[in-house]
């Protein structure tokens, strides 16, 4: 009995956390996205990369990392940034949303 209420609770708690994400967080909308790649962007890549702003990463003993950062208008739009990436052999470390318009 009790065990059952837990798991009602759990899964009631859940489903609301679930909903406050999804309100927070759109796919269908623009976004500022973080990714970070491994190697060196220069600068003059932003063109090709959607206009992201490109930094570069350097710690010693460590292999750079690019940081791109800017507005993807939504999930085709962040699709087609990664498939550039991909074509362009480079190592994507990570794809982080950090603020949904």
């Amino acid at each position: 009995m009790l065990y059952d209420c837990l798991k009602i609770l759990f899964t009631h708690k859940k489903v609301k956390m679930a909903a406050k994400i999804e309100s927070e967080f759109s796919f269908q909308k623009p976004s500022i996205y973080k990714i970070k790649v491994e190697g060196i962007l220069k600068a003059s890549w932003s063109e090709k990369l959607q206009g992201l702003q490109i930094n570069v990463q350097r710690s010693p003993g460590e292999k750079p990392i690019s940081i791109l950062i800017g507005k993807i208008d939504d999930q085709s739009a962040l699709s087609g940034l990664l498939n550039t990436l991909y074509d362009f052999n480079l190592t994507i470390i990570s794809v982080q949303m950090l603020k949904s318009k």
